[in-house]
């Protein structure tokens, strides 16, 4: 007979009058290790539950169910290890209340580092048991030598394949939790894109993300025939909210190669940036405030992404800013009248030539300036009788007077967004 069929109430080292449960394991093994045995392991794993509660996370001692997990897991696995022994270190199975407890340390956030933990105590209680009970039911040195050869070995296997299926486990729950969290902040965010009524303590909560003060919102879109990741955007998202100072970041995935973000606290006395990349475009909303400005922003951000899109199709990496195409965002879903319009007012001076160009640039900066010459003359190092030549020629080219006028400004405005035809 081997040692664990000898199994008696002295071999019990720490005593227990605590209830023994039911296991799944208990109808296979009974008739290898008798009643005797289930006692005992049942006494080693109290005691092995007890010292891990103890002296690994004291904080399970509040917790009676989770108590009792541990204590009936602790004791499948001593019987798990019976019955690999039994089976020669050949058959290794985690029982279900074993396997039942890893899900639910998981779910409770138990560190990882304190279940492996339990799995080493495990191994040295099991050694400290196994050893004076072989030594008792062995006849010579040899025997014991071997017996505790086996029951070292299968215990370090076993721990090896328990701590598999645990580290399996808290990855699996991770990436729940991770899902989870991903769902409640998209489906927060699409609440509050609704307008429905939302807490906006609660709503910053699950967002992680500062909702009573600015915001500036960016549409992010991947180029089309490029393999631009939701990866990437995150990444180009970053990049921005760098350049502009943010304080913190918002970011909501809408497609594959699509993205929606919000930048808390941007510092807007930095200059924004002109692009930041080569495969993907972005429309930039003006800085609001609250839940208001929040939603506000985002919408200004894909009207800003609508009207590159509709201007410039084929072109990527490049940034469009809501209050710059402002004017043109309420034209441009007629590109066909734009072009009609800027045609009727800037004439010759819309085409393509360098000449042309040039005054458009003198022209606006003109605009811009309030119509002073000598600001312009400032701004662009040029003297102020060539910035007269270069406002008098524009209209020559233009063949009307283009120093006055808001159509003027606002065909300036389309072209420099559109291009010259």
């Amino acid at each position: 007979m081997t040692w664990w069929q000898e199994l008696e109430p002295n071999d019990i080292l720490v005593p227990t009058d605590q209830p023994r449960p039911p296991l799944s394991v208990d109808a296979s093994l009974l008739p290898h290790i008798g009643s005797d045995g289930l006692r005992w392991t049942h006494a080693l794993a109290t005691e092995l539950a007890r010292e891990y509660v103890d002296g690994g996370v004291p904080e399970l001692s509040r917790s009676a169910d989770f108590t009792r997990g541990l204590q009936m897991s602790t004791e499948a696995n001593v019987l798990g290890l019976l019955r690999a022994l039994i089976s020669g270190g050949d058959h290794i199975e985690t029982a279900q209340e074993a396997l039942a407890f890893i899900d639910e340390a998981a779910r409770r956030r138990v560190p990882m580092i304190a279940m492996l933990r339990g799995h080493q105590i495990g191994v040295q209680h099991w050694l400290r048991w196994c050893a004076p009970a072989i030594a008792r039911h062995t006849d010579n040195a040899e025997q014991r030598a071997a017996a505790l050869e086996q029951a070292v070995s299968v215990g370090v296997r076993f721990v090896d394949r328990i701590s598999e299926q645990m580290i399996d486990e808290y990855e699996r729950e991770l990436q729940r939790r991770a899902t989870s969290g991903a769902e409640r902040r998209s489906a927060m965010v699409a609440a509050i894109l609704a307008e429905n009524i939302v807490d906006t303590a609660e709503a910053s909560r699950i967002l992680s993300y500062p909702l009573r003060g600015n915001h500036m919102a960016i549409s992010l879109r991947g180029r089309a025939n490029t393999s631009v990741q939701v990866d990437e955007l995150e990444d180009t998202v970053q990049t921005f909210a760098a350049a502009v100072g943010a304080r913190s970041v918002l970011t909501s995935a809408t497609g594959l190669t699509t993205m929606d973000a919000w930048l808390a606290e941007p510092d807007t006395t930095r200059p924004p940036p002109a692009t930041v990349g080569d495969c993907v475009d972005l429309g930039v909303g003006t800085v609001s405030s609250g839940m208001p400005g929040f939603v506000l922003s985002v919408r200004q951000a894909h009207r800003a992404m609508e009207v590159l899109q509709a201007v410039a199709p084929q072109e990527s990496g490049r940034v469009i800013y809501f209050d710059r195409v402002r004017l043109a965002s309420l034209m441009i879903d007629d590109l066909e009248s734009t072009r009609s319009f800027i045609r009727d007012t800037l004439g010759p001076l819309a085409g393509p030539s360098e000449r042309a160009s040039e005054l458009r640039g003198t022209l606006q900066a003109f605009f811009d300036a309030d119509k002073s010459y000598v600001a312009v003359a400032r701004s662009t190092h040029l003297h102020k009788n060539t910035v007269v030549q270069r406002i008098a020629k524009a209209s020559e080219f233009a063949g009307r007077n283009v120093s006055a006028g808001i159509d003027v400004y606002v065909a300036l405005t389309l072209i420099d967004l559109l291009g010259p035809e």
